[in-house]
C-alpha cells in the first residue's frame, strides 16, 4: 500500500535523527576509549542525549507499521485517522466513510444515508425546485403545459407596435389608420394629412378625418391647425374638432398611433403617395400580390373588398336583414402584416382585413363569427346550391311552405365567368294536390348571376306554400360572395318586413 506523503515525511525525519544519533554515539565512544579525557566529559553528556534520541526514533519507527491492502475478508481500517487533505473521511482512505457526512464535492447526503434517495419524497429534477447549482427555476415547471385550461394566445394584429423615426420634412405626408376597442375590434378609421414643414419654424398644417358609426368627423391641430414637426423623432399632436372627442396622435417615419375618445389608434404612413420613389415601389410591390377582391362572410352578412391601384379599396355587400353595405378603405403596409380598414359611410359596419406574409387572410371586428375570408377563386366542379328547410325564413312565408321544392341541391356550373343552372321549372296545384310534372331539376326557378370582378353573386328563387288549397309563390332574394371556390350568401324576403336569416353556404 502506498503510504501518504505526510506519513512518509514523518518517518524519514525520525530515521534521519536516529541514524545521526547512533553515529554520534559510536564516534564519542571511540574518543572516550582512546583516552581523550577532555572530550570524554564533553561528549559523555552528549552521548546520553543521543542515546535517548536514537531509542525514541527506533521506538516510533518500529511501532508504526504500514497497513496492508484491504481485502474482501479484511476488517475496515480505523476511522480515527482523517482523510489526507480534508476534514472528513472519504471512501477509499485508511478510514471507513461515515454515513452521516456528505459525499465529497456535494452538500447533499449520499445514497443510503438518513435522507431519502432520489425518486422518494424529494422533488425530482424538473420540478418546481431550482436546478442543482442554479438559483433559477427549471424552465417549463411553472408554466402550464400545452393543452391545459389556459387559453391559447391569439394573434396580435398591429401595423407598427412602436412608432419610431421622424416624419418626412421635405414633403407633405399622409397617414391612415383605424380605431379599435380594448378587445381589438375595429370601430372606425382615421386619415391624417400633414403639410410640408416650414424650413425655419418646422411648422406644418395637420388635419384629420374620422369615420365612426356612419359619421364623418373633421379635426385639426389644436394650435391654429398647425404643429411643429420634430426633426429627430416622432411628432405628437393634439387634435380638436366641433363635437369631437379628445384626440391625440403620434406619427413617425412609417407608423401612426394615438387615441380618440375611448378608442386606440393604429396606422401607417400612406407610401403610395410618398414623394420617395423607392417607398412607392416597395408599396406597389406588396400590393401586386393582393390586387383583386378579398371577400368576407360572417353570421350577419357578406362583403367583397376590392383592392385597386394606389392602395385604394372599396367594399360592397349586404347584411342578413337586406341592408346594403357601401364602404371604403386603404391598403396599409406594416412591419409584419398588411391591413385594409373597412368602414361603412352610412352604417356602423367596421372591420379590418389582415393579410400576413404567407397571404393568409383574416377579418377582425365583425359583429358575428367569421365563416370565411379570402380570395374568391373559380367555382369548384360539382357545386350545388343548397339551403336549409329548417331555417326560420320559411316560417315567415304565409301558408305552409313546401320545403321539398326548395332549391336544395341544384347544380351550378361555371363556364368562363358565367354560371349556368338547369332550366327553371314550375309547380301548380289542382284540387289541393301539387302538380310537379313540370318542376324539372329546378322547381324553385333559381336564378343566379356572377360578377367575376369582385367575386360576388346575386339572384332569386321562389318558395311555394299551400295557402288554403291554393298554391302561393313568394320571391326570395339571394346575395353572396365567393371565397376559395365556395359561395356563401344570405336570403331575404321583401314582403315579410325584411326579416331575413343567413343561408349557410349558399353554394358549395
Amino acid at each position: 500500500m502506498i503510504e501518504t506523503y505526510q506519513m512518509f515525511l514523518q518517518k524519514a525525519c525520525l530515521a534521519t535523527v536516529g541514524v545521526f544519533a547512533i553515529g554520534a554515539l559510536a564516534f564519542s565512544s571511540c574518543l572516550a576509549m582512546r583516552g581523550l579525557y577532555t572530550r570524554i566529559r564533553r561528549t559523555g553528556r552528549l552521548n546520553v542525549i543521543f542515546a535517548f534520541l536514537a531509542i525514541g526514533a527506533m521506538v516510533v519507527y518500529g511501532g508504526k507499521k504500514p497497513s496492508p491492502p484491504i481485502g474482501p475478508d479484511d476488517p475496515p481500517p480505523s476511522s480515527d485517522d482523517p482523510v489526507p487533505g480534508t476534514d472528513d473521511p472519504a471512501s477509499g482512505s485508511d478510514d471507513p466513510p461515515s454515513s452521516d457526512d456528505p459525499e465529497p464535492g456535494t452538500d447533499d447526503p449520499a445514497p443510503g444515508s438518513d435522507d431519502p434517495e432520489p425518486g422518494t419524497d424529494d422533488p425530482a429534477p424538473g420540478s418546481d425546485d431550482p436546478a442543482p447549482g442554479s438559483d433559477d427555476p427549471v424552465p417549463g415547471t411553472d408554466d402550464p403545459a400545452p393543452g391545459s385550461d389556459d387559453p391559447v394566445p391569439s394573434v396580435e394584429y398591429r401595423l407598427y407596435k412602436v412608432v419610431t423615426g421622424a416624419a418626412p420634412d421635405d414633403a407633405a405626408s399622409e397617414y391612415n389608420g383605424y380605431l379599435y376597442s380594448g378587445n381589438g375590434d375595429a370601430k372606425g378609421s382615421i386619415q391624417i394629412k400633414v403639410g410640408k414643414p416650414n424650413k425655419n419654424t418646422r411648422q406644418a398644417s395637420v388635419k384629420a378625418t374620422v369615420l365612426l358609426n356612419g359619421k364623418k368627423i373633421s379635426l385639426k391641430a389644436a394650435e391654429n391647425g398647425k404643429a411643429e414637426v420634430a426633426a429627430g423623432g416622432p411628432t405628437s399632436v393634439s387634435l380638436v374638432g366641433r363635437g369631437a372627442d379628445a384626440c391625440s396622435v403620434k406619427f413617425g417615419q412609417y407608423g401612426l398611433s394615438g387615441r380618440y375618445g375611448v378608442y386606440d389608434i393604429d396606422g401607417a404612413r400612406n407610401l403610395f403617395v410618398s414623394k420617395d420613389k423607392e417607398e412607392q415601389r416597395s408599396a406597389n410591390g406588396l400590393l401586386e400580390d393582393y390586387l383583386g377582391p378579398v371577400n368576407v362572410v360572417w353570421d350577419g352578412g357578406s362583403a367583397s373588398v376590392a383592392i385597386a391601384k394606389k392602395g385604394k379599396a372599396k367594399a360592397t355587400g349586404s347584411l342578413a336583414g337586406g341592408a346594403k353595405i357601401s364602404a371604403s378603405g386603404m391598403f396599409l403596409c406594416g412591419e409584419k402584416f398588411c391591413c385594409v380598414p373597412v368602414v361603412a359611410q352610412k352604417s356602423p359596419v367596421a372591420f379590418n382585413v389582415w393579410i400576413d406574409e404567407a397571404g393568409t387572410v383574416a377579418a377582425i371586428g365583425l359583429d358575428g363569427d367569421v365563416i370565411a375570408a379570402g380570395a374568391p377563386e373559380s367555382l369548384r366542379a360539382g357545386s350545388k346550391f343548397s339551403c336549409s328547410g329548417e331555417s326560420p325564413l320559411w316560417g315567415l312565408i304565409k301558408g305552409r311552405a313546401l320545403t321539398e321544392y326548395l332549391p336544395d341541391g341544384v347544380d351550378v356550373v361555371q363556364s368562363g365567368t358565367r354560371w349556368t343552372l338547369p332550366k327553371a321549372g314550375k309547380l301548380s296545384m289542382k284540387n289541393g294536390v301539387v302538380d310537379d310534372s313540370k318542376a324539372g331539376e329546378n322547381p324553385s326557378a333559381l336564378k343566379l348571376t356572377y360578377k367575376a370582378k369582385d367575386g360576388s353573386f346575386k339572384g332569386s328563387f321562389k318558395v311555394y306554400a299551400d295557402n288554403g288549397g291554393r298554391l302561393k309563390a313568394t320571391t326570395v332574394n339571394v346575395t353572396g360572395v365567393m371565397v376559395g371556390g365556395v359561395g356563401y350568401g344570405t336570403a331575404s324576403v321583401k314582403n315579410v318586413g325584411q326579416e331575413a336569416v343567413s343561408v349557410s353556404r349558399a353554394t358549395k
